[in-house]
């Protein structure tokens, strides 16, 4: 029987600040095992931020519409663009089905369409707000697809959505006049592929894809006719990641590299190229002859016909992206990605940025999923979008602290804390105390999404795994904390590195296909961190295609695979043992000297004897925003239940703490 209660343990980690603060027990978490006396208690929400993904502006309000998967339900919210009161709230729920944000938004005539995902048979959607009424509605289905990446509007009202990979990057057209909604293809066979954005003018809707590689496609809308017109010099990028376009002109925005693109839209072959450097060009408004965009937190200015683009202003945007920027009488509006509106005066060349309060979710903000989780000194750091939840366990407190991106993983070392950052593959270097963040180390180009980061005790290296999302493959970048230095190396030919582990100066590095839609057994490859080379390489289960989680028990190398396997590797003999526990993807940590491993539903223990997997804690619905794992701080385990931290007290005696981290 599960005990709702603070856990009372020896706590080992040398910190009074590790005792469980005050928190709110949580009902529907059961016992795996009921005659293990488990204690957990929720410490509230681990970050609470209001990612922010599209929006639409009609007359004077703009509204905004929550990032796909980031709160559920979703939520669209208008706010004055003039002093940021909320003018209107919605969590979208339709015939009980909740949904769960979006990346597409556009204004027709004058309503609002917001493409919405949902959790259930429903798919995907495109909603319409009339303001005026207030009522929210589906008017079109675009399932199969998962989400809509973008949406446009024609200059005759007809509006297109352009969706995700699991139908092959397709566009979808909706008629209002005639409420019809009707797919008019896909145009990728890569199911690596998306459609990222689009635009629409009176003939031509352009489609600009990515992931797999950058393409732009210009659709006839008359004759349903398509074809390529991206220039030689962007066949490299991985996204056209934004795209704006007039009878005239078509401006276009790719990360990877990062370019402003000026397409003539009548004759395609002419064109001009210019590279950004503050980064991936996220929203575009052609107003006359001057294309405004933004790029990170600052806005540029570029004249058609002039040498090259200009930089207005550096925003200051928490959060740093914009999505979604408007023309009105000469003030540019723009959306922040946490939740915040900015304005800029162009005659004035003054900037002000509203914070809209929580995005008007109310008294009582929901918490966003977790991006990762650890705890260090009393204090719980979960990661979000572009934030980091700070909670102090003493007090109950929880602050927010700015990051530049997402914080894919966390460890400590030495009174800093080190970050694991999507989208950018970097390793940052975070002081707890000021907030103040410094780039320590580079992935490759492309190689963009950390799995895991863990720390060498012995050697003093940081050692993060990081997965190519658009390209394929991966790499491991370790980074001395001592010397400063670092290096990367790519231990396998064709996999992702998915999860690492490191002691003894041996880092053990996950090499995994499935993620990526290849066949190939996932391996393990053990590094010599010293120089780098690779020792040796196994595939420990049969047909698994990803390996989520590794941790160290001794000699003894455990891991978790996507299918809930559950393998011991011996490290020195290379003899493996499988079991399938039917767990699913998750984490596996060290704690106490025994390996504990979380999934969405379940928190468990691996026997150190049989190696089988015992459930302690079930249907705990972990919210993740990448696979699901778990942290300790030396006397309790900690996880995600819903949005909120699950502080879990283990009963029995244990050995001190190994702060060899899995994932």
């Amino acid at each position: 029987m599960l005990v709702l209660s603070a856990a009372a343990c020896d706590d080992r980690s040398g910190s009074s600040d590790a005792a469980p603060s005050s928190g709110r027990c949580l009902g529907p978490v059961s016992s795996g095992d009921s005659s293990l006396e488990v204690s957990a208690e929720s410490i509230g929400p681990g970050s609470e931020s209001f990612p922010v993904t599209a929006s639409g502006m009609i007359e004077d309000t703009v509204f905004v519409v929550s990032r796909h998967m980031s709160l559920r339900p979703g939520l669209v919210a208008g706010f004055d663009a003039a002093d940021g009161g909320l003018t209107y709230h919605e969590d979208v729920v339709v015939d009980g089905e909740a949904s769960h944000g979006t990346w597409g938004a556009t204004v027709s005539g004058d309503s609002l369409y917001v493409g919405m995902s949902f959790d259930g048979p429903r798919r995907s959607a495109i909603m319409r707000l009339d303001p005026e009424e207030g009522e929210l509605v589906e008017v079109g289905s675009t399932a199969p697809a998962r989400l809509i990446w973008d949406m446009t509007t024609a200059p005759d009202g007809t509006v297109y959505a352009v969706t995700s990979r699991q139908n092959n990057a397709g566009l979808w057209e909706y008629d209002p006049d005639e409420d019809t909604t009707e797919f008019l293809g896909h145009f990728q066979n890569d199911t690596r592929q998306d459609a990222r954005s689009v635009a629409a003018t009176e003939d031509t809707v352009y489609i600009g894809l990515g992931n797999a590689s950058a393409d732009l496609i210009a659709y006839d809308r008359e004759s349903g006719d398509s074809r390529s017109v991206l220039p030689e010099e962007l066949e490299g990028a991985t996204f056209v990641y934004s795209l704006e376009a007039t009878e005239d002109v078509l401006a276009v925005g790719t990360r990877s590299p990062a370019t402003l693109t000026v397409i003539d839209s009548q004759d395609p072959e002419h064109h001009e190229v210019f590279r950004v450097p503050t980064g991936t060009v996220q929203s575009l408004e052609i107003v006359g002859d001057t294309v405004y965009f933004t790029s990170g937190s600052a806005l540029w200015r570029h004249e058609l016909g002039g040498e090259s683009p200009e930089r207005l202003a550096d925003l200051e945007l928490p959060g740093g992206q914009t999505r979604g920027m408007f023309h009105r009488d000469g003030t540019l509006h723009g959306v922040g990605n946490l939740g915040h509106l900015w304005s800029y005066d162009l005659e004035e060349s003054s900037s002000r940025i509203t914070d809209l309060d929580s995005g008007g979710r109310g008294e009582d903000p929901q918490g966003e999923p977790a991006q990762s989780l650890a705890v260090v000194d009393g204090v719980v750091y979960t990661g979000g979008h572009f934030t980091i939840g700070v909670r102090e366990l003493a007090t109950g407190e929880l602050d927010q602290v700015y990051v530049p991106g997402e914080p894919k993983d966390v460890v400590a070392h030495e009174g800093t804390l080190y970050l694991a950052m999507y989208s950018s593959g970097e390793l940052i270097r975070l002081d707890p105390e000021t907030g103040e963040h410094e780039v320590v180390a580079e992935s490759p180009s492309g190689h963009d999404r950390p799995r895991a980061l863990t720390l060498d005790d012995d050697s003093g290296r940081l050692v993060m795994a990081v997965q190519a999302d658009s390209g394929g493959a991966g790499s491991v970048t370790v980074h001395d904390s001592a010397t400063e230095e670092s290096y990367t190396i790519a231990p396998f030919a064709d996999l992702a590195s998915s999860a690492v582990v490191a002691s003894d100066g041996v880092a053990y590095v996950a090499g995994s296909s499935g993620m990526q839609d290849g066949d190939d057994d996932a391996q393990v490859a053990a590094v010599d961190l010293r120089t780098g080379g690779v020792m040796w390489t196994t595939a420990p289960v049969d047909g698994a295609g990803v390996i989520t989680g590794l941790a160290l028990e001794d000699d003894r190398l455990r891991g978790l695979t996507a299918d809930g396997a559950v393998f011991v590797l011996d490290t020195q003999t290379r003899d493996v043992v499988v079991e399938d526990a039917g767990l699913g993807p998750g984490g596996l940590l060290t704690h106490q000297g025994e390996v504990y491993g979380a999934t969405e539903e379940k928190l468990f223990h691996l026997d150190p004897e049989t190696g089988q997997a015992r459930v302690l804690l079930e249907d705990l619905d972990g919210e993740w925003f990448t696979w699901p794992g778990l942290a300790s701080d030396g006397c309790h385990l900690y996880t995600m239940s819903g949005s909120e931290v699950l502080q879990v007290g283990i009963p029995g005696e244990g050995s001190e703490t190994d702060a060899r981290r899995g994932s």
